[in-house]
């Protein structure tokens, strides 16, 4: 059975931020832990539109847990170079050979024709839509285990790793969120219980993990009426049974803006909180962890001007940063206008 999820999102408001740089496009975000305190406010509720998922009831298969391995540090400070990931066996940093798919910007979408028109050569070159049944075959796609059991289509990402297509599996969404609100609504106990099953049998077939995306409302008490945001996070790793239960290649971050604002206070707002977010998720693994930034836009969603502007402005920064390694403006479908690129659109593809 197929079921409609009307996603609606967080707003993150900042203390103290600063004011935005004279020129937006030499932003550089807060570095280290001094960076302005991100407060918790109770988020307006956004209309995403619809996502489609066909869950399905996984097959419990034995999971064999990887040996255990530690980034030296030293060398993560020199920033992980985009597709590099934690080798299972040696522990090391490597480079993966899923070459052409270097570029970090990618796609977030329902309608897979939409991807065709944003597949100039240069731009996106990744894909996803919160699921398993992909049709975006220009892109390299990625399948995400939607939420716990039997919103996980396990025997869909099998078909994707059976076909080789896939170097990643994301993990659940935003399981810090209500299912009104889009989110697969568990506790971090529950999630990090659940992660063995549903997430290492595909680890062990050769796919890197990308631990789940969580909201930017970071609270001790948020709609689900437990933790959310990274507070959700950071009882999700101290929940695991063992270190290699959440053990990942990478972490996923959501983000969505403040009404109001203009696209360049937004702009800032999102960077801030997304190097303020690196800066506490190494906290909690313990080592320089990749960034996937999954979904992230502007209010009110779907101001295509405003999610022009804001683009102008937050993709240079995105790439500057070494331990930002995909990201992925939601949504595509926001994109293209009548079957072309719209302003957005040609932002996203064109900047660098």
């Amino acid at each position: 059975m197929k079921v409609i999820i009307l996603a609606t999102l967080p707003v993150l408001a900042v203390l103290a931020a600063p004011a935005p740089a004279a020129n937006p496009l030499e932003i550089t975000g807060p570095s280290g832990a001094d960076m302005a305190v991100i407060s918790s406010i109770e988020p307006d509720h956004v209309d995403k539109g619809g996502v489609t998922l066909g869950p399905v009831v996984p097959t419990e298969q034995d999971i064999r847990t990887p040996p255990e391995g530690v980034i030296d540090d030293k060398e993560a400070e020199l920033a992980f170079p985009i597709n590099s990931t934690l080798d299972d066996a040696e522990g090391v940093l490597t480079r993966r050979t899923d070459a052409p798919y270097g570029i970090k910007k990618g796609l977030a979408y329902n309608n897979g024709g939409i991807t065709n028109v944003l597949s100039k050569a240069g731009s996106a070159t990744w894909a996803y839509n919160w699921g398993a049944a992909m049709n975006a075959p220009k892109f390299q796609q990625i399948p995400m285990c939607w939420g716990v059991g039997s919103g996980c289509d396990a025997a869909g990402i099998n078909k994707k790793i059976d076909k080789g297509d896939t170097p990643w599996v994301l993990g659940y969404n935003e399981p810090d969120e209500t299912n009104a609100n889009g989110g697969s609504n568990r506790t971090p106990r529950q999630a990090a219980d659940n992660w063995g099953k549903d997430m290492f049998r595909f680890q062990t077939r050769g796919p890197k993990l990308v631990c789940p995306a969580i909201s930017s409302w970071n609270t001790d008490k948020g709609h689900t009426g437990g933790p959310a945001g990274l507070q959700w996070l950071k009882q999700f790793v101290s929940a695991a049974s063992k270190p290699s239960y959440y053990r990942c290649g990478a972490q996923a971050l959501h983000w969505y803006g403040a009404q109001g604002e203009s696209a360049a206070r937004q702009a800032q707002l999102f960077i801030d909180y997304i190097a303020y977010a690196h800066v506490e998720v190494d906290k909690m693994y313990g080592t320089t962890m990749p960034i996937w930034v999954t979904e992230f836009s502007p209010l009110p969603i779907g101001n295509v001007q405003m999610m022009a502007d804001f683009l102008k402005i937050v993709i240079p920064w995105m790439n500057k940063q070494g331990w930002i390694h995909r990201y992925s403006p939601f949504m595509a479908e926001h994109l293209v206008t009548n079957g072309k690129l719209n302003n957005a659109g040609n932002v996203f593809v064109d900047t660098k």
